[in-house]
C-alpha cells in the first residue's frame, strides 16, 4: 500500500510539472507556437502526453475501465 501510493505521489508531482508546462506554453503567441510546431488546441496533449497521473483516469471508449 505504501508503494503504490509514493506512486501516486510521484504521478501526481508529474502532472503538476505538466500543468507548469502547459502554462508556460499558454503564455507564447500564436506564431511563436507555430515556429516550434504546435497550435494552441495542440498544447494540452501535448504537455500530458505522457503524464501517469492522466493515464490513470483515462476512459477509451469500450474498454470498461476510467472513472
Amino acid at each position: 500500500m505504501i508503494k503504490e501510493l509514493r506512486q501516486l505521489l510521484a504521478d501526481y508531482m508529474y502532472h503538476r510539472r505538466a500543468n507548469k508546462a502547459l502554462e508556460t506554453l499558454r503564455l507564447h503567441t500564436d506564431n511563436e507556437l507555430k515556429d516550434i510546431g504546435l497550435t494552441r488546441g495542440e498544447l494540452y496533449r501535448v504537455a500530458h502526453d505522457k503524464c501517469p497521473f492522466c493515464q490513470r483516469f483515462e476512459v477509451s471508449i469500450g474498454d470498461g475501465k476510467g472513472l
